[in-house]
């Protein structure tokens, strides 16, 4: 398949692909190192697909009529996290909490720019409260005391925990009534990720798009999609990313 057509595919899907069209071949050297701690608005420390799975899971999870969308810190995964929801729900209206106002402020700025009512906050309840989606981003080592009761959720309200879950009361989780992750191996009691919760779960995102399990079961479900991340979705970036670089005759070979 040519790379140009696998891009246009689902992130995991196409990095699947582009490792069966190598052959797979697993190759154990350091090709690139990454400097900067973004990249195109995403965070390097998180998988781009992360970035997308979420996303991609929106479409199924989140009712189709959402428009106000509130978000659980303000950097710059954040900001690439709302163009990511842009094109699928037309968002008109954002809340973005951060502990500094200077930041959600320039979120804020972001998300009018593109024409949205947008409200910076620093009380994480006005994040939360009336949102159809709220997606919550912030670094586990930054969590400290913030902790967001799922009681403020909205019926029907979508939740993305990109952060594992992690900002959110362990106490407060059963409002929710339906998770779906990325992998339930990995994601359940015996797997190798802890996150908030670990089940039970729904199904996996496969199972969404497959249509094996339904996105929602009721209008007024709250339900979220808690992951970790698969590492094969790193495989199509990364691969890009080192192609363009050659390309363009950028970065600075490094010896083995």
């Amino acid at each position: 398949m040519d790379p140009a057509e696998v891009a246009k595919l689902p992130l995991v899907v196409a990095s699947l692909a582009f490792a069966l069209a190598y052959g797979a071949t697993v190759v154990v050297a350091l090709v690139a190192r990454y400097d900067s701690p973004t990249l195109a608005g995403f965070s390097a420390s998180a998988s781009w697909g992360e970035d997308d799975n979420w996303a991609l899971a929106a479409r199924y999870m989140a009712r189709p009529e959402s428009k106000r969308a509130g978000f659980i810190a303000a950097g710059s995964q954040a900001r690439g996290n709302f163009d990511a929801l842009m094109p699928i729900f037309k968002l008109s209206e954002v809340v973005c909490y951060s502990r500094t106002l200077k930041s959600a402020e320039a979120f804020a700025a972001h998300a009018a720019a593109q024409g949205v009512k947008a409200r910076a906050t620093t009380n994480p309840r006005e994040a939360v409260e009336g949102m159809d989606i709220v997606v919550s981003t912030v670094p586990h080592k930054s969590v400290g005391d913030l902790e967001i009761d799922g009681n403020w959720l909205a019926p029907g309200a979508y939740v993305a925990m990109v952060d594992l879950g992690y900002t959110f009361k362990r106490g407060t989780l059963s409002v929710i009534e339906r998770f779906v992750t990325d992998d339930v191996e990995q994601s359940g009691p015996n797997g190798t990720e802890r996150m908030v919760t670990q089940g039970p779960f729904a199904g996996e995102l496969a199972d969404l798009i497959a249509g094996k399990i339904k996105g929602r079961e009721r209008a007024q479900e709250r339900n979220a999609f808690i992951f970790s991340g698969v590492g094969l979705a790193d495989t199509l970036p990364a691969a890009l990313v080192y192609e363009r670089a050659v390309a363009a005759g950028k970065g600075t070979v490094l010896p083995l």
